[in-house]
Parts: structure tokens; sequence; C-alpha cells
């Protein structure tokens, strides 16, 4: 994983040594979390499909372009909701 992302980011293996050292196989599964739940995964699918114990992974969930265009929907539908009463 470390040498798949210094080669993605062009990170120089002693100069980036520190900021390489960040990657491993926990990002992988961090990045399938936010992954899934962007396509629509509950939080108990992700924690049973990728085998997490807890339910840590929600602290790594990234606001996303897809998540911010569905909080703006519903924001915009609880709105209109308003004004009708």
């Amino acid at each position: 994983m470390r040498h798949l992302a210094a080669q993605v980011y062009h990170l120089h293996p002693i100069d980036d040594r520190d900021a390489i050292q960040k990657w491993g196989t926990q990002s992988l599964r961090v990045g399938a979390s936010v992954v899934l739940h962007a396509m629509g995964f509950s939080s108990l699918d992700i924690q049973w499909i990728l085998q997490w114990r807890l339910m840590a992974f929600v602290s790594y969930l990234r606001n996303i372009a897809l998540l911010s265009s569905r909080q703006n929907w519903a924001f915009n539908k609880a709105h209109g909701m308003s004004l009708l009463y």
C-alpha cells in the first residue's frame, strides 16, 4: 500500500518518508467504507462487509460530493415542507 501511495502521489522514498508511513492496509478499509457509504450502503452493511468489529469506521466517512448533494437535497426538501405550514 505504501509503495502504491508513493507512486500515485509522486512521493520520494526518503524525503516523504513520514507521509508514506501514513498509508497502510487500514487506508484500503477506510476508502472502501467511504465508497460503500456514498453508494447508499447502511452502516450495518458496511460493518458486516468490511468486517469492522465496532462502528469506528463512521468517524472516517468523508464529506464527498455525492454525500453533499444528498444533504442539499434533504435540506431543500425540508425547506419546501416548512413553507407549506
